[in-house]
This record gives C-alpha cells, sequence and structure tokens, in this order.
C-alpha cells in the first residue's frame, strides 16, 4: 500500500500514501497492483477512501453493511493522510475512541476506560499482545486498523463493554515494490527541544517463485519531545514469509521485533486530590517532567504469528492463527509518590527510588470453519470456532525505597537513606542534588508471579432471511483460570486463585430495503475478569468477572457506488460486577484496610455518527461526532459517587479530515489537507464521599494542517504540522497516590516526509 510519507511538521497531514491521498487518481498505480489493494505499495495518489466497507473483526468475509454492529475499518490511506508514525496519534480522528493513559493498551472507548493489563483492548491480527507495552504501535507496519464499538466477546473472549481495536498487519504481496521513508520533525512552538526523526522501509514481493511472498517492514526513530529531558527512541523490523501451498490454501509466518527506550515517568502534570476540586490553573507548566536525567524506561519484545488459509468453492474457510509474545521492560528511576504530608501548600513531592524487570509471556491460537450452505429458502453463513491462550506475568520489583523521610533508615535499614530527606518542586523540580536512584538501597523487594489461562468454544450463524432480511445468533462458552503469586518467594503465603466459566450470548437483526440501506438493532454481551491479586474480602467468594450487556440500535448507508457512506447508531451499555472499595475499614474481615467488593455498576449510553466521503477523484474527508454519557449506577458507601461522570469520557466529541489533490494542469501533484479535532471537558476522577470534588479537563479544540507534492519516479514530500495554532491543552488524567496526574498535548511542531516507492 501506498505510504508517501509525512515530511514537515509544520503543515499538516501529507498525501505521502496511498488511503488518505486517496482522493486523487493523478497517478497511475505500479505494473501489477489493483487500484482497490490496500496492502500494495502504491505511488504517490491514494485511489482509496478512508475507511472499508468490509473487515477481518467479525470472521465471517462479509461486508460491513451485513453486520448488526458499529465496526469501523480506517484504512491506510487515512493513516497516511494524516501522517504519524503512532497509531496513538489517530485517535482523535476515530469515532468513540479517546486516549486514556501512558500505555498502549490506556484507552477510552464509547465511555469506559481500560488499564494496563486489558491486553485485549488491543488485538493484532485478531490476537491479544504487543511487542511493547508503552510504546504505540507505529503505522507503518499496519495495513488498516478495525476498531470493533460495544460489548464484543463472542469472537475474542475478554473485552472492555466499550470494545477493541484490532490492528490488521501488513501481508507478502506477488507484485514486487519498496518503499523507503524518513521523517524530520522540528519545533514550531517554544519548545526549542523538540526534534527528531526517523528512517522506515517496506519491501515485498516473490522470493525466488510466484508461491513464495516475502515482506519485511523497519524503522529506526530517535525523538526528543517537549516536556524536560523527555525522549524515546525506537527500534521495530518485522520480517515475514507467504507461501501458497496450492491455489487455494496459504501460510504465513511472521516475526516481530521491537525495542523502545525512553524516559521514565509514572506521573503527569500534577495537582492535589482534595474534598475540593483542585483546576487545570494549579499545574505547572506543560513542559514540566518529574524524571531525573540519567533514569530511564527500557522495553523490548518479540512476536512470532503464524495464519494458515484454506479456502472452499463454496466462499467457506478454514482459518488457524498463532500468536506468541514475549516482552521485558524494565525501569531505573524515581517514583513520585505523593505530595509531601508535611507541606500543607502542595508545593513539594515525595520520591521512592524505583527498580523494576517485569516479563509478559503471551500464548494464543484461533481455529475457525466458516461453513455456507442452505436449509429450503434459509441462507446461513455459519462461523464455529474455538480458542486457547495463557499469559505469564512475572513483575520483580529490584529496587522499591521511599526515601522522603529521615526515619526510613530505622524503618527498614534496606534503603541506606542517610539522616537527608529529598523531596522535589512541584512547579520546578530539580533531582541535581539527590543522588542517583541506585545509590539507594533495595528497600521492599517483591515478585509477583501471575498465570491466566482460558479456552473457549464459539459458534454464530448469519442467516439470510429473504432478499431483506437478514438475523445474526451466537454463543460463547469460556472457561478462565488465573492464579496469583503475591510475593511468592515469601514462605507461607498460598497463591490467589480465580476459575470461572461464561456463557456470552449475541444476537441482531438486519433489514436492508435496497442496496444503499441497511437498519439493523443488536444485543452483544463481554466479560473481563478481576486480577486474582485484588484483596478481597476474607470471608468473601471469590471475584466473578467484570460483566458487560448492550443493546444498539443504527444504519448504514453506501451512495455513488460506496463512495459516499454513512452510519449512524444510538446505544446502551451495562457493566455489572465493578470493583468498588470496602465500607468496613480495617476490621477483621479486612485486616489491610483496602479491600474490595463487587457491588459496582456503571452505565454508558449514547450515539455516533460518521461520514466517509469520496465526492470526486480530488477529494477525500471523513467527519464524526459521539455524544456519550457514562456514568456510576451502583456503587459501595464509601465508592464511586452513583451518578458521576466516568473518567476520560467526553459527553461530546467531534472531528474532521479532509484533503484535495489537484490531478491535472500546472499545479498537478500538489495536495492540500485539513484537519479539526474537538473533545468536549470530561473528568480525571469519579468523586467519592469522602472526597466528591471532581477534576475538570477542559474542553479542547486542535486543527492540523498537511501540504503534499508527488514529484516523478515516486518521490512524495509531505509537510504537516500538528496543533498549527499553538494549542495548550490536557489529553487525559488520572488520580493516583493523592494526586491529579494529567498528560498536556503536543504543542505545534512541523514534520517533513519524503517517501520513495520503487
Amino acid at each position: 500500500m501506498t505510504r508517501a510519507h509525512h515530511f514537515l511538521g509544520i503543515l499538516a497531514t501529507a498525501c505521502s500514501l496511498p488511503l488518505l491521498c486517496a482522493t486523487a487518481s493523478a497517478a497511475d498505480p505500479p505494473p501489477g497492483t489493483e487500484p482497490g489493494d490496500s496492502n500494495a505499495l502504491q505511488e504517490v495518489v491514494v485511489t482509496s477512501s478512508y475507511k472499508e466497507q468490509s473487515d477481518d473483526s467479525v470472521k465471517m468475509g462479509v461486508p460491513i453493511r451485513d453486520t448488526p454492529f458499529s465496526i469501523d475499518s480506517y484504512t491506510n490511506s487515512f493513516m497516511t493522510s494524516i501522517e504519524t508514525q503512532q497509531i496513538a496519534d489517530l485517535y482523535r480522528y476515530m469515532t468513540g475512541l479517546q486516549k486514556a493513559g501512558i500505555t498502549g493498551y490506556n484507552l477510552t472507548i464509547r465511555g469506559f476506560s481500560t488499564i494496563d493489563s486489558d491486553r485485549n483492548t488491543f488485538l493484532t491480527d485478531g490476537l491479544p499482545g504487543l511487542a511493547v507495552r508503552f510504546g504505540s504501535p507505529p503505522t507503518i507496519g499496519v495495513d488498516h486498523i478495525e476498531l470493533v464499538k460495544g460489548a464484543a466477546s463472542l469472537l475474542y473472549g475478554q473485552a472492555t463493554p466499550g470494545g477493541f481495536v484490532n490492528i490488521i498487519t501488513k501481508k507478502p504481496q506477488d507484485t514486487a515494490a519498496t518503499e523507503i521513508e524518513t521523517r524530520g520533525t522540528l519545533n514550531a512552538s517554544d519548545y526549542s527541544r523538540v526534534r527528531g526523526g526517523d528512517v522506515a522501509f517496506d519491501s515485498t514481493g516473490p522470493l525466488g517463485s510466484d508461491r513464495v511472498l516475502y515482506r519485511v517492514v523497519g524503522q529506526i526513530s530517535d525523538d526528543r519531545y517537549f516536556r524536560g529531558s523527555s525522549y524515546e527512541r525506537g527500534k521495530y523490523l518485522v520480517p515475514m514469509v507467504t507461501v501458497k501451498l496450492n491455489d487455494t490454501t496459504t501460510a504465513t509466518v511472521q516475526f516481530e521485533y521491537r525495542s523502545v527506550s525512553a524516559d521514565y515517568e509514572n506521573v503527569g502534570l500534577l495537582a492535589p486530590y482534595t474534598p475540593t476540586a483542585a483546576t487545570v490553573a494549579q499545574l505547572a507548566p506543560i513542559q514540566t517532567v518529574y524524571t531525573a536525567p540519567g533514569t530511564s524506561r527500557d522495553e523490548r519484545g518479540t512476536t512470532t504469528s503464524f495464519f494458515l488459509k484454506h479456502e472452499f468453492a463454496n466462499r467457506g474457510s478454514l482459518n488457524v492463527s498463532l500468536r506468541s509474545v514475549d516482552h521485558h521492560d524494565y525501569a531505573y528511576a524515581f517514583d513520585i509518590t505523593g505530595f509531601d504530608k508535611k507541606d500543607p501548600t502542595f508545593n513539594t513531592l515525595d520520591l521512592r527510588a524505583r527498580g523494576q524487570s517485569n516479563q509478559r509471556t503471551y500464548n494464543f491460537a484461533d481455529a475457525n470453519l466458516v461453513l455456507p450452505f442452505d436449509t429450503g429458502f434459509l441462507q446461513h453463513r455459519v462461523i464455529a470456532g474455538i480458542d486457547a491462550g495463557k499469559e505469564i506475568d512475572d513483575f520483580r520489583r529490584t529496587r522499591f525505597c521511599a526515601i522522603n523521610s529521615p526515619g526510613k533508615p530505622l524503618a527498614n535499614p534496606a534503603c541506606n537513606i542517610g539522616a537527608n530527606e529529598y523531596t522535589v518542586s512541584v512547579d520546578n523540580p530539580d533531582f541535581s542534588d539527590i543522588p542517583p536512584p541506585g545509590a539507594f538501597g533495595a528497600g521492599a523487594l517483591a515478585d509477583n508471579y501471575i498465570v491466566s489461562q482460558t479456552v473457549a468454544g464459539y459458534l454464530s450463524d448469519l442467516v439470510t432471511l429473504s432478499s431483506h432480511w437478514k438475523a445474526l445468533a451466537g454463543v460463547r462458552y469460556s472457561k478462565d483460570k488465573l492464579t496469583a503469586y503475591v510475593n511468592r518467594y515469601t514462605v507461607g503465603v498460598p497463591p490467589a486463585q480465580q476459575r470461572t466459566s461464561t456463557t456470552l450470548p449475541q444476537a441482531g437483526i438486519i433489514y436492508q430495503p435496497n442496496d444503499n440501506w441497511s437498519y439493523y438493532a443488536s444485543y452483544s454481551t463481554s466479560y473481563t475478569p478481576i486480577d486474582p491479586s485484588t484483596q478481597a474480602l476474607t470471608t468473601s467468594p471469590l471475584f466473578k468477572p467484570s460483566e458487560g450487556k448492550g443493546g444498539e440500535i443504527g444504519a448504514k448507508a453506501g451512495f455513488l457506488h460506496h463512495r459516499i457512506n454513512v452510519t449512524g447508531a444510538v446505544f446502551l451499555i451495562d457493566q455489572t460486577n465493578v470493583l468498588t472499595p470496602y465500607a468496613g475499614g480495617t476490621d477483621a474481615l479486612c485486616p489491610t484496610g483496602s479491600c474490595d467488593i463487587q457491588v459496582g455498576a456503571a452505565r454508558s449510553k449514547g450515539a455516533e455518527l460518521e461520514l466517509d466521503a469520496k465526492p470526486t477523484d480530488a477529494l477525500t474527508f471523513i467527519a464524526g461526532y459521539a455524544y456519550t454519557n457514562a456514568v456510576v449506577t451502583k456503587s459501595s458507601a464509601t465508592g464511586p459517587i452513583v451518578g458521576d461522570a466516568l473518567p476520560n469520557a467526553p459527553r461530546n466529541a467531534l472531528h474532521f479530515w479532509s484533503r484535495y489533490d489537484v490531478l491535472h494542469g500546472a499545479l498537478r501533484g500538489f495536495g492540500a489537507g485539513l484537519g479539526l479535532s474537538y473533545i468536549g471537558s470530561r473528568v480525571a476522577n469519579t468523586g467519592t464521599p469522602a472526597l466528591p470534588g471532581e477534576f475538570t479537563l477542559p474542553s479542547y479544540e486542535v486543527v492540523d494542517l498537511g501540504l503534499y507534492k508527488a514529484f516523478a519516479n515516486g518521490l512524495d514530500m509531505t509537510v504537516k504540522i500538528n496543533n498549527l495554532f499553538g494549542k495548550t491543552y490536557y489529553q487525559d488524567g488520572a488520580i493516583t497516590s493523592g494526586m491529579v496526574s494529567v498528560d498536556a498535548g503536543t504543542p505545534r511542531t512541523a514534520e517533513l516526509y519524503l517517501t520513495w516507492t520503487f
């Protein structure tokens, strides 16, 4: 697919690659490449729209209009038009999705936020497990991105009620093509340290035989960001081979290596979490960073994937997918653990020396059979499948030493603090007089070892009842086992364990009065097991999985041979079995004073409207609006306040991106793109009776601009300006250790992309 990539951070998204440049069809595709093939490398101008009308996430090989759910399939043209290196930078142009934290797994979808242990929030080719946790996946290896919204556990198992993201990676192609891309990023505002760049490549074609195909994707990047000493350096390499075993059977093996080295920071901008809510006016300047020079967070991961597909003569198929992930991350740094309790003005922060070594191993498999057949006048398309997986998490503290108090050496001699007290200022953090983390002792060490296992079967049938009516019904049965060894080397501490079984139904009805319109209604369910290391009351049974149940009514319409596509939906999702704090305090039932009980519930209701259009060969645009009302509906006496909003869930969100390419005349080859995203106000926390104040993040709007130029011989240039008007804004927030932690958005930057395709 053509990724004519982006080139100067001052002129927003460019037409360097296929899809966003999609509206222009000035240049012919390379020989042997079909214009609609989004997985093949293409030249300068793109010939497709920003969203596809078919998807991989339902596994049945049917058009999106034949599914009674909200599924958005964003093409490579979309990614190349908006011109970005990381998937996370696309979120504000995706309806119903928001960034909600520092890891790749932290999202808010339809009002429900995920955490960094929700591995099924992000799938890769339908199976869980990213190669690294903190860095968002690079777009150079992505063919398209599918956003499945709602309580959708039937085909994929564990999922939050809001939905999940499914990355479909690039695969080897029949036609030989190579793309080389370079990016340079420069400061375009008052933050002079912003600079960086990357070199990426994508090469595919036959490997000595038309039955053996290869593809290799790679990237090396080095960036410095606007906050203090923050940086990120990455390496990414994905070789793969596809073998055509015969005319109907293919097998693909894919290997991925990714490493990311970055500064370590466990908090964003800070404000006190008090009964009376703080405001963004109390935050330090957005370039403030609470990280000591020389500290770091390094991670690396390898994945091995295998795909087998056999197609039957009746349009059925057998599909087998395997994915194995081995991930390690290491931290050598200081944690900010809270405001210094001896300072009533909330101007100084306590520290903790941290050393961490984490290992995660994922092994997952899925096999399914898609069978079309008729029974009388009914036409069936059945999918029957099984999946299984095992995740092992080994979290080791190699240093964990609170160093803010002179009294600590007596309480914990292993910390070796001495008589000094070390704190940093909220507004002007200075670590110059503080020894490095390694100068302190080990402190309180721990090794938590968690094993999660799942095995499930699923069955779904899409039935064509008549020329206008279709129905879908399905069910999933899953058995899960979670075992947690908390401080597993501590003598006499037994493992915590959960065994659960879950039955998940799904149903929908579709009415299609003509080839343009498709109306639907559906009911779906989801579940998310609770971490077995969570402390329960000693007399309580093991926690049940958190469950989601959702209803949705919508319409999908396509006009001008799907040059213009409109979708709309209204939804209602309930989440139950949510953990909330135990109200009893410290007593015989809860000796730690920090136990949870499973009495919470939440509800999200809203509406979404999306437009994807390519009305002419020169113009392509996408737009979306989401209204989301997500609130707590049930809680304990000390838990979240019923009726209060869920965090990082804006009531209103709007986005628009448009690109125009000049196809004729003296300016042929030039193009321009303009984007706007608006995110309404939202809270960083849900209030509790003890701390009812909510920290509100104000609404914001960001404008991006892109300029594109396609030269002869496959060379494309993009100049992009992100945040054209230099808006100061805050993306997301969270409550941690008595603090409000807020992530600021990126100021204006200019990027220059040069892409050569041959």
